[in-house]
């Protein structure tokens, strides 16, 4: 989805007010939403947070909204819409067409919540700007999310992956694998999982700009594996003061299979390779 926004100038940031109140619930299946108080019995007229299909169907609603201008001059995931432009006058004119049709489905923003006109605006959980994409610092803490900003980061970060197998644990303590109000023992660190948390800090710290990915400039895939991890680098070619440098787009990793790791060294580079030409197949 971001892929989108490469050569983009300008962005505006828009977000829904109570984005799923906005949705009328079908004529005829209020009755589906009752639910009882002290004071007798209540229906939703309005979509209610906490359905299993809220998400979907609102995704669905602002995807019919915004349809014509979906992937072109905007990118939307769910109460957020990215609009994104060349230049400054294109811009404007592509704001107001959103906002004329998000009017037209009597869709209502949050004003506090939308930036208007900016180079740098925060959206999907990134940090994104006119040269790329880069991490929220606001959201560091969620590892996982932000695995492709990390070089190898499945091998930096398994001894402390390995610290959720709680499996063992709570066969020592006499539990059932489904209970889930009983508190785990606490983590024993050790040096080899101490030194993988300075390793990972260090990493999110220095992590590069990720640049967006352009079909016109040529493209580079190198992989590697080690013992119980396979990882991958997507660079492109890009001019930095009139030189041309391979920088990266994304990074990929995965943790081996206990099976796969018994393959050979060679075997083991193979399925790097191709496990990365398939995660980022729709480049190809």
């Amino acid at each position: 989805m971001l892929d989108r926004l490469q050569g983009a100038k300008k962005f505006t940031k828009l977000d829904c007010k109570d984005a799923y109140n906005q949705v009328r619930i079908k004529g005829g299946d209020e009755w589906k939403t009752v639910f009882r108080t002290r004071f007798g019995l209540f229906e939703y007229l309005a979509m209610p947070f906490g359905l299993t299909n809220t998400p979907a169907t609102f995704q669905a609603f602002i995807d019919k909204a915004l349809g014509e201008f979906l992937d072109i001059t905007c990118v939307v995931y769910l109460d957020d819409i990215l609009i994104f432009s060349k230049n400054e006058s294109d811009h404007e004119e592509h704001v107001r067409q959103v906002l004329a049709a998000l009017q037209r489905y009597n869709l209502h923003l949050k004003i506090s919540k939308c930036s208007f006109n900016t180079t740098e605006v925060n959206f999907f959980g990134f940090r994104i700007n006119t040269e790329g994409i880069f991490m929220d610092p606001e959201r560091i803490r969620f590892a996982n999310f932000f695995q492709r900003f990390i070089k190898n980061y499945l091998p930096i970060a398994a001894p402390l992956l390995n610290l959720l197998k709680t499996g063992k644990n709570k066969k020592e303590i006499g539990v059932k694998v489904r209970q889930t109000n009983v508190v785990p023992p606490p983590f024993s660190l050790s040096k080899t999982a101490l030194e993988a948390f300075k390793a990972l800090k260090e990493a999110f710290t220095s992590a590069p700009l990720l640049r967006y990915f352009d079909k016109n400039k040529p493209m580079r895939v190198e992989t590697d594996a080690s013992a119980f991890a396979i990882g991958g680098i997507l660079t492109q070619q890009f001019k930095i003061d009139g030189h041309l440098h391979w920088l990266p787009v994304a990074y990929y990793s995965k943790k081996l299979l206990a099976t796969e790791t018994q393959y050979g060294m060679g075997e083991q580079e193979l399925l790097a390779i191709m496990e990365a030409m398939h995660h980022w197949r729709h480049y190809c």
